[in-house]
């Protein structure tokens, strides 16, 4: 017999589709509030739930382990309010709960991260027997593995899938989040020193932006050989994008490789690595990667391949990023294959019209007024990347229109704001170039050549004030930038005298 095993607070959002995925399933509910104003208590009644009362200590294991105690059943499932049990995994769930064995079981749990516009794929230990012994440990983040681990009890894979709704909020929500989880992370590794707790530090920095913070800590992480390899692989593919960014693009690519050898089955880390052969040219390289990638990425999705820890891609996101860097290397062959992948998604899906718009601007298609907007209805965050790196080789007689509408939805879009820059430069309208530039930058755009282009404007008109003030803004976002700052040591020598 099946215990579901929660804590929960102010959770009345989502706890009633918690419970109701699990109905028929569990024959006991233990609900564990630490501290409700809403009506998270009443829902949970509801259920029939045997609800109980916790003081709040700032200790998640505190809090589970108080309401594993209540817990009466053989078999120990435990959800999160804003968790639901998969109507696939219903059966596979009661058929573990009458055997009687010595194992407890990983479920796969996606999140959908509406923040990074990606999913990840996790597996945890989810359902394990009902033991005195058997606790968690961790003031955050907690694990139940090791105490399973102590007690020989087996680990096994199972199908039971979870679907995980907390991560699907905004990036000031993630951070706030993340925030909460710190305090704690920081407060626990004061007695607990620890490369998981190095590791768990590390992310939480990088999800808050304090990039020095998190090298430090996955810098420390690395150093324990018995981390497990997921967490050693992500650490090495974050110290890799860090120094990617500062320029240090040999010293980029040797971290993406350890990281890779570490754990082969992360496609993050494949595109990772594929992204440093672009920016050097190898689009050999990058071609194979992402072939890589992409079927890696399928059979995580498809559960071909198990990892404790995976982040992945839905198809068409990575699709459509394929898609995207075919175009910039000017692979026809690439483009091809993906464009082929995605028309096949296409049937599935029924976004017919987005393939539609995408074939248009390829083929330089004409475009009426009316199908600008009907278009326009299928860009997104996902594919808006694809759609400008488009719509800047395409020759539709829409192609001004276009952009200008698309800056109206994505005013902050920095290649969108490039592209349309460096298109109005061709059209000899510079003053407008000028304006578009300089949003750009001052939204600090990745893209350090608009420091180039934006210089040339203010020579045409002997601007050398701006001039001035760009070239000292430019030092201090792309000092780390070592390609950037060879070209910009020459640029100061060529305007020596005016500057």
């Amino acid at each position: 017999m099946i215990t579901l095993c929660m804590i929960v607070k102010n959770e009345e959002k989502y706890l009633r589709g918690c419970l109701e995925s699990v109905k028929g399933v569990v024959d006991e509910i233990v609900v564990v509030d630490t501290g409700s104003t809403d009506k998270t208590v009443e829902i949970a009644k509801e259920y029939g739930a045997k609800i109980y009362f916790f003081e709040w200590s700032k200790d998640f294991s505190a809090a589970r382990n108080f309401a594993l105690e209540k817990c009466t059943h053989e078999w120990i499932l435990y959800l999160d309010a804003d968790e639901r049990l998969m109507p696939q995994s219903r059966e596979e769930v009661k058929k573990i709960g009458k055997q009687k064995n010595n194992c407890a079981y990983y479920c796969f749990i996606t999140n959908n991260e509406e923040a990074n516009n990606q999913s990840t794929l996790m597996a945890y230990v989810r359902y394990f027997p009902n033991k005195k012994d058997i606790r968690f440990t961790g003031k955050v983040h907690e694990q139940i593995i090791p105490a399973l681990i102590r007690k020989k009890i087996k680990l096994n894979k199972s199908d039971i899938q979870i679907d995980h709704l907390g991560y699907d909020i905004t990036i000031d929500d993630l951070k706030q989040k993340a925030a909460r989880n710190l305090e704690l992370l920081l407060k626990d590794y004061e007695n607990n020193v620890t490369s998981y707790n190095e590791y768990q530090i590390a992310q939480t920095y990088g999800l808050l932006g304090d990039k020095e913070k998190a090298v430090e800590y996955f810098e420390k992480a690395i150093q324990d050989k018995y981390l497990v390899n997921e967490y050693i692989s992500f650490s090495y593919r974050y110290l890799s994008v860090y120094e990617c960014e500062k320029g240090n693009y040999s010293k980029a690519m040797d971290y993406i490789e350890t990281g890779i050898l570490k754990d082969p089955s992360q496609p993050c880390n494949i595109l990772a690595a594929a992204k440093i052969y672009l920016i050097v040219r190898d689009f050999t390289k990058v071609a194979e990667l992402y072939k890589k990638a992409f079927q890696l990425n399928r059979n995580l999705v498809n559960k071909k391949t198990f990892t404790a820890q995976a982040r992945y891609f839905g198809e068409k996101i990575l699709l459509y990023d394929a898609l995207s860097t075919a175009l910039k290397i000017n692979d026809k062959e690439m483009f091809n294959m993906y464009y082929g992948e995605l028309i096949q998604i296409s049937k599935k899906e029924e976004i017919g019209k987005e393939i539609e718009f995408l074939d248009a601007l390829f083929n330089g298609k004409e475009i009426s007024s009316s199908e600008v907007e009907l278009y326009l209805d299928y860009v997104n965050k996902s594919n808006i990347d694809l759609i400008v790196n488009l719509l800047n080789t395409s020759s539709t007689q829409q192609k001004e229109i276009l952009f200008t509408r698309l800056l109206e939805l994505y005013p902050q879009n920095h290649g969108l704001l490039n592209k349309y820059g460096l298109y109005l430069i061709t059209k000899k309208r510079n003053a407008e170039a000028k304006e578009i530039l300089e949003k750009s930058f001052e939204l600090k755009s990745e893209d350090s050549s608009i420091v180039f282009y934006l210089i040339s404007l203010y020579l045409n008109t002997n601007d050398f004030a701006s001039i001035r003030l760009v070239m000292e803004k430019a030092l201090e976002l792309y000092s780390g930038n070592y390609e950037f700052m060879l070209k910009f040591e020459i640029l100061k020598q060529k305007l020596q005298g005016y500057v």
